[in-house]
């Protein structure tokens, strides 16, 4: 039968507790282990151990089983924020302020890379033949590999900004953002012994839906009151900079002109410009795509009871 999404949530909430970690990754003796445990713990909507767990219960196994799994999904997913906030610079989180700005850059960085040994730990030592660990560990380390030369190709750009296109940012989509979670899904799946079509659908699904939902993101961040257009402020890689960079709209094309020097006014006025062009109807039109993508991929994936999970998960994350 088909997972019941509120129920596996509440399950997957319930390990993230001084005492249900400490029963799973052992206490937290080390300033490290503390750093590394506190930041699991602290704020996230926890997707992907969701994802790993559900995936994993829909398609035979049971809860108890995939826990240490599911912990790892969250551990590379909880470093790679520590990693990536020091690397951008950024003061908050979750709204407090972020890992390196309470222990500093060595300490953050260190706990980072305590919570990405940790995760290969928990996946090498979990309760599965060695092949099914192999499989896990792959699709972890794939994935890992993905995300950093998506983030390597971010902060290129963030040192020599330059008009950017479409392509490139959904690149940079697809492997720091979809690729954490095709890991999720891949490890619960491989975990129960799905097959490999199956996880091939389920990667093409991880793909789009990933994408889809960091272009949500964009779309919240660009509408946002407090910090509005951050990412754009920021001159990140983001697909309304993208968009504004294939644009012809007068307006646009001249406020570029004056945003590669990195000045914080002619930012604005990009922005500005973007709202008033009309750009973002553009930007809504790739994310419906995207949906639509996730929607094709699930079209493919003949377990029905996997197939209604995955669409009531993303029907929560896409809103």
């Amino acid at each position: 039968r088909a997972a019941e999404v509120d129920t596996v949530a509440g399950r997957v909430q319930s390990w993230f507790t001084p005492d249900a970690l400490a029963g799973v990754m052992g206490a937290a003796e080390s300033e490290a282990e503390r750093i590394g445990q506190e930041w699991l713990m602290t704020g996230g909507k926890r997707w992907r151990p969701l994802l790993t767990t559900s995936v994993f219960e829909v398609s035979g196994g049971t809860v108890e089983k995939i826990v240490s799994a599911a912990l790892a999904v969250e551990c590379f997913h909880k470093a790679s924020l520590i990693h990536d906030d020091i690397e951008d610079n950024d003061d908050e989180r979750y709204g407090g302020p972020t890992v390196h700005k309470l222990y500093g850059v060595p300490a953050a960085i260190n706990a980072g890379d305590y919570l990405i040994g940790e995760g290969y730990r928990l996946l090498s030592e979990a309760d599965f033949p060695g092949e099914v660990r192999a499989g896990m560990i792959r699709a972890a380390a794939r994935g890992h590999r993905a995300l950093c030369l998506g983030q390597g190709e971010e902060l290129a750009f963030c040192r020599r900004p330059s008009p950017v296109s479409e392509a490139a940012v959904l690149r940079i989509y697809e492997r720091k953002t979809s690729a954490a979670f095709e890991v999720a899904v891949l490890v619960g799946a491989v975990a129960a012994g799905v097959d490999e079509a199956t996880c091939a659908r389920l990667s093409e699904f991880s793909r789009a839906v990933g994408t889809a939902y960091q272009i949500q993101d964009d779309m919240a961040d660009f509408r946002s009151v407090r910090g509005r257009a951050a990412d754009m402020l920021s001159l990140r890689p983001t697909i309304f900079l993208a968009v504004a960079c294939t644009s012809d709209h007068p307006d646009v094309v001249e406020s570029l002109g004056a945003v590669w020097d990195g000045g914080h006014e002619g930012r604005q006025r990009l922005i500005q410009a973007v709202e008033a062009a009309g750009l973002h109807r553009r930007v809504e039109l790739l994310y419906a795509h995207y949906r639509h993508e996730t929607e094709r991929a699930l079209s493919g994936i003949q377990h029905a009871g996997l197939n209604r999970l995955l669409r009531r998960i993303m029907d929560r994350m896409l809103k």
